[in-house]
């Protein structure tokens, strides 16, 4: 009978290997993911209320909440592909 043993080395190194500035760049990356990200669901949701909850009479201020909603709600979507998907830019040096 063969029993599976899970390897007791791992392939990502633990953080106390990780170089201090890598780990201080990766806050900072996060924070500012996290500022961006909260900033467009902020317009998504505001944006929606008041489209929702407000009934205007002008065309053009209903025309401008739908696109402001639907655009907030794409920069939602990318900001994380911006933030992670992306490969990191290497310094010249």
């Amino acid at each position: 009978m063969l029993l599976y043993l899970p390897p007791t080395m791992s392939l990502t190194p633990p953080d106390s290997y990780i170089c201090p500035n890598v780990q201080r760049h990766r806050r900072i990356k996060f924070i500012r993911f996290m500022i961006c990200q909260t900033v467009a669901l902020r317009v998504v949701f505001g944006s929606g209320a008041l489209g929702i909850s407000q009934h205007f009479t002008d065309a053009s201020l209903i025309l401008t909440f739908k696109l402001l909603t639907i655009s907030a709600a794409v920069a939602t979507a990318v900001i994380p592909i911006l933030f992670y998907a992306l490969p990191p830019t290497l310094p010249r040096s």
